[in-house]
């Protein structure tokens, strides 16, 4: 009886919790409170506010539900997580549904008016889901056989009907949602679907960013070969002897003059002709009558007396001579037709591209090819229209990705052969798929060497074309503190392995150079790379990065960034002991933070190495900025855009270095430096202490 005395009272119970409802709330709800009444979430940080913000601007608040402006400027009703089940199950089992992927389902969610941000994942969850969606499966790996070591099989769910296809690699990227024979048998891929999670974990990681493979499974390694260009065409072998030059500028897309007599390269290039003709003019034609051999054309207008025939020329290999043409109109001039039968891609493409060959780097938006049309032309068209044109204007001017990859070997070698000492190198894969890209003209190796302070900045850029891929960069700065470009590459991602082959390659091109600097973010692969490839170099890292993960962890903060930057550009160790003194006593987590990385690699007074002043990488991300438009191109068109760029750099630079007069043997830029370096110590006085060594005392 005692001890049931001394038994304390407990004030809570499990049953307590058992019906306790546990809500999140929406994903909106920060929004849509403040857009209903200006209310911040407590605790928000200065980061997260500034987050919010800048999403606000997108929604709007209407009745009793919240809306978005989508990328596609659509507005869609902003849907919470609780219903997106139902709708998925609406978008996928009944009967306007279908078993489908996860881009088509997902489009028709946006179709029907609904949008949430993690739309794609929770599309790929469910789908992953439903059984009956998981009705494929690859075999493999076989003897390759013209490059295909996997079979993907597919059985339709109702028919039960089986089709197979031969692929390259059995992996997502290849194909996410694959429509195998007559009756468009859909099977949605799961490429994580059956195995464990950690494994599913990294292989998404290494599809969605261009992680380091030094730090994924073996499991995953093996899934995944180490190649991005997935159903890229082989590289050919290098010619022996090339005397055309291969087409590197943009294809002039001036079609000819129609008259008689004139003579086409087929039936299609005269249609086209036509077109571009009717729109110019203001007239509209049709065909009446079209064969092998024969083509005849009149205007849409009855009784008008304009007419075109054309025949084709015997054993001409197709093409057309215009045998009569009368180039009159009867009909009336004031006829007016809200669309016209001749704006098709082809020929409206002819006159996007006029305007993207100016500028490749535009970006010519379909809306603004719709009110140029209209008003050049004085037509109206759809803007699926104008999206078709720009597309085939693309497609003209640059070419397919394909064909770009299968004329790198025949560019790079005219590349070498035409400028001395440059260096290119093309490595593949054991399929002879493209892997690895290395160029380095032969002028920028000799100036790099035998003119320019011993520093490289590296680093690496996203390639935003079909094939994706990173871009590799060495830059340095000459005498007249000038970007110097000194050699690029392309390979599949920034890894350990791409930076260890291209290192090399530039080693090949610069050799062991004493006392070299090279600078960069701190990315652990260039590091090892750098390590392995020049191990006498000295490796320093960019000090704006650093400020930056300064910032991503602890916040922004002027003094803070005031102290960092004294201790980054300190020239003595004491100086930069004091900075670091007074960092810890402004924001101690920050000087634990800078303590915890090498201050040779951050800090001039410990650096063992001369920065020469470089104290951020910024003159490589210059470099990526100039490019950002190229890098959407083909590999050909970015190669040539660097090799076209060095070109007008470089005559540039001679005509300024033969018509500026200098009296010393410093350049322009260091005369100036000394000029006004010496009118600020002008009262000093100097006093010599070796042949390389003075007493500087203010006076």
């Amino acid at each position: 009886m005692d001890e049931i005395d001394n038994i304390g009272i407990e004030d809570e119970f499990l049953e307590e919790y058992l019906m306790v409802i546990v809500d999140e709330g929406p994903w909106y709800a920060d929004i849509a409170n403040y857009l209903v009444g200006n209310y911040l979430p407590k605790g928000v940080t200065h980061q997260q506010k500034k987050k919010l913000f800048s999403e606000i601007k997108y929604y709007f608040w209407d009745g009793l539900y919240i809306f978005g402006r989508c990328a596609d400027r659509i507005i869609r009703r902003c849907d919470f997580f609780k219903e997106s089940r139902d709708i998925l199950e609406h978008c996928h089992n009944e009967p306007k549904g279908g078993h489908h992927g996860v881009q088509y389902i997902a489009k028709k969610v946006f179709d029907i008016g609904f949008y949430w941000p993690t739309i794609f994942k929770d599309v790929a969850t469910y789908v992953k889901g439903r059984n009956t969606c998981q009705r494929t499966d690859f075999m493999g790996p076989f003897p390759s056989s013209k490059g295909n070591k996997y079979i993907l099989v597919a059985v339709d769910y109702v028919s039960k009907w089986a089709e197979a296809q031969a692929l390259q690699t059995n992996d997502a990227r290849v194909v996410n949602y694959k429509s195998v024979g007559d009756d468009d048998v859909g099977a949605y891929l799961n490429h994580v679907g059956g195995r464990c999670d950690d494994v599913a974990e990294q292989e998404v990681k290494l599809m969605n960013s261009n992680s380091d493979r030094d730090e994924l499974g073996d499991e995953v390694k093996a899934k995944f070969p180490d190649n991005l260009f997935h159903g890229m065409p082989p590289v050919p072998a290098w010619p022996v002897d090339i005397n055309e030059d291969i087409p590197t500028q943009m294809v002039d897309m001036n079609l000819q003059k129609i008259q008689c007599e004139s003579i086409f390269k087929n039936k299609e290039l005269l249609k086209r002709c036509i077109g571009k003709k009717c729109l110019r003019e203001g007239f509209q034609t049709r065909t009446s009558r079209s064969t092998k051999s024969r083509y005849e054309a009149v205007c849409v207008s009855k009784n008008c007396s304009w007419l075109l025939r054309a025949k084709a020329i015997k054993n001409s290999d197709g093409l057309f001579q215009v045998n009569k043409f009368v180039d009159v109109h009867t009909c009336s001039s004031t006829l007016l037709q809200p669309n016209h039968r001749q704006a098709n891609k082809y020929v409206l493409g002819e006159y996007v591209a006029d305007v993207l060959a100016e500028d490749y780097s535009r970006v010519y938006r379909g809306k603004e090819i719709v009110n140029d049309m209209n008003a050049q032309l004085n037509i109206n068209i759809s803007y699926h229209q104008a999206w078709r044109a720009k597309q085939y204007a693309l497609l003209s001017l640059r070419g397919s990705k394909e064909d770009s990859f299968t004329k790198l070997s025949a560019y790079c070698y005219n590349l070498a052969k035409h400028n001395p000492g440059t260096v290119t190198h093309i490595k593949t894969d054991v399929d002879d798929r493209f892997e690895f890209l290395y160029v380095a003209l032969g002028c920028s190796v000799r100036a790099f060497v035998n003119f320019c302070k011993p520093t490289l900045v590296v680093d690496g850029a996203h390639l935003k074309g079909e094939f994706k891929g990173t871009m590799l960069l060495a830059v340095t700065k000459d005498g007249q503190n000038q970007i110097l470009p000194v050699a690029y590459g392309i390979c599949k991602n920034e890894c350990t392995d791409s930076w260890t082959w291209f290192f090399q390659k530039l080693r090949d091109c610069i050799g062991n150079m004493q006392e070299l600097t090279i600078i960069s973010d701190r990315s652990p692969s260039i590091a090892t790379s750098v390590a392995n490839i020049f191990p006498h170099a000295h490796h320093g890292i960019c000090g704006v990065h650093l400020y930056f993960n300064i910032v991503s962890r602890f916040g922004k903060s002027k003094t803070v960034k005031g102290i960092f930057w004294e201790a980054c550009r300190a020239y003595t160790v004491d100086a930069f002991d004091a900075a670091m003194d007074v960092m810890k006593k402004t924001k101690e987590p920050v000087w634990e933070y800078l303590k915890s990385i090498n201050p040779e690699t951050w800090s001039r007074a410990h650096f063992k190495g001369n920065r020469y002043n470089l104290m951020s990488s910024n003159s490589a991300e210059s470099i990526n900025a100039l490019s950002r438009h190229a890098r959407k191109v083909p590999i050909l068109m970015l190669i040539n855009f660097f090799r076209a760029t060095m070109q007008q750099w470089w005559f540039q630079r001679r005509n300024f270095a033969g018509i500026k007069e200098t009296t010393t043997i410093l350049t322009p830029w260091a005369d100036e430096i000394v000029k006004e370096n010496k009118k600020s110590f002008s009262k000093w006085d100097v006093r010599m202490i070796s042949d390389t060594k003075c007493e500087a005392l203010a006076t």
